[in-house]
């Protein structure tokens, strides 16, 4: 098996032609933490509802894992294209043994593929957060060498809410949300963004409240503060992935 990891992109954009620079974010994080080790390949299977019926299914057997990016379709409505390829994906990878990681808004959508329900936040997460891991996070492997209070940055209006769904493990939360989870044994879930780094955190704040209108008001850091930060800070999402990719080449 060659040493890639597809990446599906799944934002909607005007023209199909053209990558997600939040999907682009990823792919360089990801190829960064491999250490230049593992080809990044990213599909535009999302961008058009119509041609997602049309397509065949995606086969995932030619790569080490799966990485889901956010998305900008509503979520809160029905959207049977987005589930169908999600759960094919999803399903193969488990039948394969293969690991998943879905980033963001990725997140909400494989939770609802396990069962559980998404809801919106009274106020929108925005900068960089503390955070906790569970005592099931303290065990993961995915979190290996992450303290057990750490910072990630985060740009989501939307949340995991936990039901009586398929096996699904809460790894890390904080006051305001679901933060992490792993379903079954090879799916994970992180609702921030671990592919962020200092300048790209910058660029999410500019969009986000452009798109929400307003600053939200419970957020740490402002963009201000990011600004600011030392460049010897550690990003513990960079951490996240470096083991996400070792378990994934194991």
């Amino acid at each position: 098996m060659a040493d890639r990891v597809l990446l599906l992109d799944l934002h909607r954009l005007e023209s199909r032609r053209r990558i997600s620079q939040y999907t682009r974010s990823i792919q360089y994080a990801l190829i960064e933490a491999s250490n230049n080790g593992l080809e990044i390949v990213i599909a535009q299977t999302f961008n058009d509802p119509v041609v997602i019926r049309r397509r065949k299914q995606v086969d995932i057997s030619p790569y080490r894992a799966v990485v889901f990016s956010g998305s900008d379709y509503p979520l809160l409505e029905q959207n049977d294209a987005i589930r169908d390829i999600v759960t094919q994906v999803i399903e193969q990878a488990e039948a394969q043994r293969k690991y998943v990681l879905a980033i963001c808004a990725g997140i909400q959508i494989t939770a609802r593929v396990f069962g559980q329900d998404v809801y919106s936040l009274e106020h929108p997460e925005a900068g960089w957060y503390w955070m906790s891991k569970t005592e099931s996070g303290k065990r993961d492997p995915v979190l290996a060498g992450i303290p057990d209070t750490f910072e990630l940055f985060s740009t989501h209006g939307k949340a995991v809410m936990p039901t009586d769904g398929r096996d699904c493990h809460v790894l890390v939360e904080n006051k305001n949300c679901i933060q992490m989870m792993r379903f079954g044994e090879h799916v994970y879930g992180v609702q921030g963004h671990p592919d962020d780094t200092l300048v790209t955190a910058r660029i999410y704040l500019d969009n986000f409240e452009t798109r929400i209108g307003e600053r939200p008001k419970n957020r740490s850091p402002t963009r201000e503060d990011i600004a600011e930060e030392p460049r010897g800070k550690v990003l513990y999402g960079a951490v996240m992935l470096q083991n996400f990719l070792r378990l994934a080449r194991e």
